[in-house]
Formats: structure tokens, C-alpha cells, sequence
């Protein structure tokens, strides 16, 4: 370490150590109160190191050790921290898995007894401290924590569905989403203990993927409850769209060669069947109208 002879100098070293050592300096440090902690914790990365420095050198004062002695204690902290240095695979950035590892996290053996304090998380900064925090800890078990990791990352990559169908800005999909996630008997080992989803309208699309990802269940199963899913959508997606258009539904019996005489006339016109049967009848409405004007 460098040498450091005051506040400043201290603040410009931590500024300068990745996000997981700073992270494991705050939980294993001797130097600091549990509130203490969960401040530095809550602030922004780069506030943290203002915050370490000046907890440091108060903590100097106050038991009148000499700054040589803690900055050895630090370096002790920082050389350990390398064993983390795994974590450095939790990309912030990417919501989808940040949030199946916080959701995995919270609903998995090691973590069924612990308090509800997850539930009052609810930013992607809270969840990437909150899963930072329980691997250096361990995770309360006597496990490997990188084993851990890399086997909820394999779990997580080895699932590839496709949720393209997901609109990110479909606030009508979004709300629909959420609630049917919220409700789903299938989802509730992941809903129940993670607290209100429906907080996360703007954010759907990566909560949704989260949830499916994290649940307890084989690839076989959470693909079928993705693809009735997708076409319950469809279904409701639909009759809003007829609802909104002022359209009714209605049952035909027709010969199969009226079938395929209908389905040519879509395609020579480019058009749905629903829309070449409105094409037809707006046609024959027309001329019937024409003939009443002509003999008018």
C-alpha cells in the first residue's frame, strides 16, 4: 500500500479499489457499527469511499491507534477481499439476471429462515448489494459460495427461452403480466416472498424474466407455463382489440371449397380471413345500395 499520511490521501486509495473489494472492506470491517454499515451500504458507489475514509480515521481518533496499524488492517481486508473476486460475474447492468439471482436468492433453502428484510428491496442497487452481501457472508452455510454462483449462473444461461413477446413499453401487457405472475399458483414460491410485483409496471419485462428464471422448477415445465402464458396474452390482447374496434365475434359453418375460395381471396388481396369476409360484405352492401339509389 501506498503511503498515506491523512484523510484525503486514504479517500483517494479506496476511490481507486473495484466495487467488490470496497464491498467486502464495508462488511468485514472491525471499524465500523452495523449502522453504520448499512449507510455506507445505501449510498452510491462513489460516495463509499468518502464514507470508508472518514470512518477510519474517526475510528483512529477515537481509540487512539495509530494509522500505520489500521492501514495494515486494510490491506489484510483488501487482500482477502480477492477471494471474491467471482462476483465480479454480477453484471449490474444486466436486470434480467440481477434479478434472478436477488429472486433465487430469497426463496432458496439457505435463505428460507432468514427475516422478511428482502421484501423492502426494490431498486436493481439494493438487490446487487443484497446478493454481494450474501455470498461474502456465505450464505449462512458452510457451502462454497463460488460453486453456488456458478451453478445459478448455469442454471440461469442453460434456460433460453424466447420472451420477445414481452413489449417493454406495453403498459396494458405490463399490468396484465404482473398481476397473472401475482396470482398463478405456479409462481408463488418466487411472488410470495419477494413482496408486491405489480411496482414494477416499467420494469416487466426483466421482473417477468427474473421470476421465470428463478423458479424451482425443470425447463420442461416453466417453457409450457411460458407458452400458455403467452397465449392467454394473445386471447385478451384480441378481444380488447374487438372490444375497442366496437367488433362482435360470430360462429360460420361453410364447404370446405367456400373455405378455400375465402382463403384465395384473402391472399390475392393481402388481407386476414376476418378482413376478406368484411371485404366481401362491404362489397355486396355497396352494390346493393347502388342498385336502391339507381331505381330511386
Amino acid at each position: 500500500m501506498k503511503r498515506i499520511s491523512n484523510r484525503k490521501q486514504l479517500e483517494q486509495f479506496l476511490s481507486t479499489l473495484d466495487n467488490i473489494t470496497i464491498h467486502y472492506i464495508i462488511i468485514n470491517s472491525e471499524f465500523s457499527s452495523l449502522n453504520i454499515t448499512d449507510k455506507i451500504l445505501h449510498s452510491d458507489y462513489k460516495k463509499r469511499a468518502e464514507l470508508i475514509a472518514l470512518n477510519l480515521i474517526k475510528n483512529n481518533k477515537n481509540h487512539l491507534q495509530p494509522l500505520r496499524l489500521i492501514l495494515e488492517k486494510l490491506e489484510q481486508l483488501i487482500v482477502k477481499s480477492l477471494d471474491h473476486h467471482y462476483l465480479k460475474c454480477v453484471d449490474a447492468n444486466n436486470k434480467s439476471m440481477l434479478k434472478y439471482l436477488f429472486y433465487r436468492l430469497t426463496v432458496s433453502n439457505f435463505q428460507k429462515h432468514s427475516s422478511d428484510k428482502h421484501k423492502s428491496i426494490t431498486t436493481l442497487f439494493e438487490m446487487h448489494n443484497y446478493i454481494l452481501s450474501s455470498f461474502i457472508n456465505g450464505l449462512g452455510l458452510g457451502i462454497v459460495p463460488q460453486k453456488e454462483m456458478e451453478y445459478m449462473l448455469n442454471d440461469y444461461y442453460n434456460f433460453t427461452v424466447n420472451f420477445d413477446w414481452l413489449i417493454s413499453n406495453d403498459l396494458e401487457q405490463a399490468n396484465w403480466t404482473l398481476r397473472h405472475l401475482s396470482n398463478h399458483e405456479f409462481t408463488r414460491e418466487v411472488t410470495n416472498r419477494i413482496g408486491d410485483i405489480t411496482m414494477y409496471i416499467n420494469e416487466f419485462k426483466t421482473t417477468t424474466i427474473g421470476i421465470i428464471h428463478a423458479l424451482n422448477k425443470s425447463n420442461s415445465e416453466k417453457e409450457l407455463f411460458i407458452l400458455k402464458m403467452k397465449k392467454s396474452w394473445g386471447q385478451i390482447k384480441y378481444r380488447n382489440k374487438i372490444k375497442k374496434e366496437e367488433k362482435t365475434t360470430i360462429n360460420m359453418v361453410i364447404s370446405k371449397s367456400t373455405k378455400e375460395k375465402l382463403h384465395h381471396i384473402a391472399m390475392s388481396r393481402n388481407l386476414s380471413l376476418n378482413s376478406a369476409i368484411e371485404y366481401l360484405i362491404t362489397n355486396e352492401w355497396e352494390k346493393i345500395n347502388a342498385k336502391k339509389t339507381r331505381k330511386i
